[in-house]
Parts: C-alpha cells; sequence; structure tokens
C-alpha cells in the first residue's frame, strides 16, 4: 500500500507543488496509471499540499500548480500593519495579540480551495483511505493528529504523549497545522486551540507505517546542504537568529525515522537470507514488524539561497511595509549562510515559481527511481 507524506515550510511547499506536479501528470505516461497514494499525511504547507493529492483528482493537481505558479500573492496569504507609526505602534503591541502576521487572507483562500469538496471526493475505501493532519495543541503541547478516514474500522495510532482527533478534515484543521507560533494566530477547533504541528512531529511518518503503508514517499522542502552549512560563519545578528530559529522549528528532519527503517530492512533481509521467508512473515505477525520501502524527494539546492538570488524588492508584488519587512530577512545574505525566512514568507511567484519548477525538475530527474519504486514489489510482499 503506497502512502506519502509531507513536510511544510512555508513558501517552500511549492518545490513540492512541483514534484507532485511530475508524478501525476508526467508519471503516469510511463507507468500506464496515475499513482494516487491510498495514505496521505501533512503538516503546515504540507498539509494544504497534502488535500490536492487526497482528493485523487487530476483537475485538484491543475489547481494546485495554478495556485502555486500564478496566484498566490503575499496579499492573499498574510497582511502587516498598514503605515510605518502604525507598524511601529503594533511591534509594541505584539503582547496583546497572539501573532506578527495578519493571517486573515490565507483563511479566506484556504476556505475558497475548500469549498470544491475534492476531498470528500477523495476519502473513500476505494480511493484514499486516510487523511492525516498534524498539529500542536496550545496549552498541553501535546501532539495531535487529525484523522480523516474512508471507514470508522480504520485505526490511526495514537502519536507518543499526543492524541487522535478522528473528524472530517475542514480548513480550519488545515489552518491549525501551518499556523507558526508567533507568525501566525493559533487557530480554535471545539473550544481548543492549535499551532503548527512541526512543533513536535514535522513529516508525520510514523501513523502510515503503522496504518500499513509498505511504499512511503516522503516529500521535504531541506536539501543536504543546508545539513552541513559551513564552519566558519559569523555570530547571528537578530535577523539570523530568527531565520535560524524558523528554520529548527519548522523544517523537516525525517532522516532519523530514514535511518531506524533501513536497520528494520537490513535485520528482515539478514533474517530471511539465513532462515527463510518464514522469518519476515513471523516478524509482521506477532511483532507487527515489516519491512519499508521509502523514497526520499528532496531540493537539490539550497531552497533558501534560491529565495536569495530571486529576491527583487522591486519586482515582488507587497505593499510597503512587506517589502521592507524582506528586505530587512534578504540583508542576511552577505553575512550568514542560508537566509531561511525570507523563503518561509517569500509567497510571490517570484519565488513560487522557481521553487516549483526546481521540483518538477528534480522528480523528472529520478524518473527511473519512481518507475522502479511503484513497479517493484516491496519486501514486504515476500
Amino acid at each position: 500500500m503506497f502512502g506519502a507524506t509531507l513536510a511544510g515550510g512555508g513558501a517552500r511547499g511549492a518545490y513540492i507543488a512541483g514534484a507532485l506536479r511530475y508524478i501525476y501528470t508526467e508519471l503516469p505516461k510511463k507507468l500506464g496509471y496515475t499513482p494516487w497514494p491510498k495514505l496521505v499525511s501533512g503538516v503546515s504547507v504540507g498539509a494544504i499540499n497534502g488535500y490536492f493529492i487526497a482528493s485523487h483528482s487530476p483537475y485538484e493537481i491543475k489547481r494546485m500548480t495554478q495556485l502555486w505558479t500564478k496566484d498566490v500573492r503575499i496579499e492573499k496569504i498574510y497582511r502587516l500593519p498598514v503605515g510605518p507609526i502604525s507598524f511601529f505602534r503594533n511591534l509594541f503591541q505584539i503582547r496583546k495579540r497572539a501573532s506578527f502576521l495578519d493571517a486573515s487572507p490565507l483563511h479566506h483562500m484556504v476556505q475558497q480551495e475548500a469549498s470544491r469538496r475534492g476531498l470528500r471526493h477523495g476519502i473513500h475505501p476505494d480511493r484514499c483511505l486516510a487523511f492525516l493532519v498534524a498539529a500542536t495543541e496550545v496549552h498541553s503541547s501535546k501532539n495531535i493528529i487529525f484523522a480523516d478516514t474512508a471507514s470508522p474500522e480504520i485505526e490511526v495510532p495514537k502519536p507518543n504523549g499526543g492524541q487522535v482527533v478522528r473528524t472530517k478534515i475542514y480548513p480550519e484543521h488545515i489552518l491549525a497545522s501551518g499556523s507558526i507560533p508567533m507568525i501566525l494566530p493559533p487557530i480554535e477547533i471545539e473550544g481548543k486551540y492549535y499551532f503548527d504541528g512541526g512543533l513536535r512531529q514535522y513529516t508525520p511518518l510514523s501513523p502510515l507505517i503503522h496504518m500499513g503503508a509498505n511504499k512511503i514517499m516522503i516529500f521535504g522542502t531541506r536539501s543536504e546542504e543546508e545539513e552541513d552549512p559551513p564552519v566558519d560563519t559569523p555570530p547571528p545578528n537578530l535577523s539570523a537568529v530568527g531565520s535560524y530559529a524558523l528554520n529548527a522549528m519548522s523544517l523537516d528532519f525525517v532522516e532519523r525515522d530514514l535511518e531506524i527503517t533501513r536497520r528494520i530492512n537490513r535485520i528482515i533481509d539478514w533474517g530471511v537470507a539465513t532462515y527463510g521467508k518464514e522469518f519476515s512473515r513471523k516478524l509482521k505477525r506477532e511483532l507487527f514488524i515489516r519491512s519499508l520501502k521509502p523514497l526520499h524527494l528532496r531540493p537539490s539546492l539550497n531552497l533558501g539561497l534560491l529565495a536569495q538570488e530571486v529576491f527583487d524588492p522591486q519586482k515582488i508584488q507587497a505593499d510597503y511595509n512587506t517589502r521592507w519587512l524582506l528586505s530587512w530577512l534578504h540583508e542576511t545574505k552577505e553575512n550568514f549562510y542560508g537566509d531561511y525566512s525570507l523563503s518561509f514568507l517569500l509567497f510571490d511567484p517570484l519565488y513560487t515559481k522557481a521553487a516549483e519548477q526546481l521540483g518538477f525538475e528534480d522528480t523528472q530527474k529520478r524518473e527511473e527511481e519512481l518507475l522502479h519504486f511503484f513497479t517493484q514489489p516491496s519486501w514486504i510482499e515476500l
């Protein structure tokens, strides 16, 4: 059973949209069928992209592409206080509010996209069995999994130190998953407040494994380059500290789960080679341990540096205050490695179109690997 888990990263989500565009428009021409996932999990902007593939609709894929390459605008995602005097006055009033940015435009956009009710078509025993959205409950800091399943009989594992909330996924659940603390306001759902699920579980990989997925595609927004930055970077200033903190909170770190998976696969391979196929069958039957075929799709380039390269305050479509804020974040490029905050907040086609195209091209280059992933039997089928 094929599952997909999608990471967040703000405007970096355009990269994943490009990868999905290739998989659901070009790869089917080689496969002979469209590889829709049976299980989907997402967090933050990954929950938004996850909505499109969980809908199992070619139209929703087209809509996703149009959204990221043409329609997205900063003014459709967030707003800053208007006018320089108002802006600085609001800096002193942040303690009275729940967030620095006004996210009402984003709320409107998500509500508008969800009005097509594509997800209601997708969640079905013959299509997507479950769509999982990760969030964090504000007061308890619990890891919450909102689970929309095709049947109440489908079991969803409880996350460590958290809980599963079975519900139909609506815009408020997607918005809650992407509500970055202090940047965007928490979302109220049935008397409780939630924010970004990435604080506790950035890519909800584990639930898919326990729900029976034996082939999982992991869509990330963090390149290998970002995991090994230069050692001679100078002490950070305030802008860089905020940027690195956002990176630490909200970028995907799935390597630990993947390494555990690889170790289990090696043990099962050794056991099958030594004792025969009954070894794997017995592990699955008695200990619920089984092998998994993962594929990690991630950027070939640092998306933070890509944001730096394409940024032009004269070309982005934004008001004066927003251009000032983004320009301030952009200044870190001369002294600090990776301007992460800029890549999170630059919801402008100048950047999102470039990131989306990179996602498409990176995925296209891995076509043979993808064909093998979908056509070869996984170890669990031994």
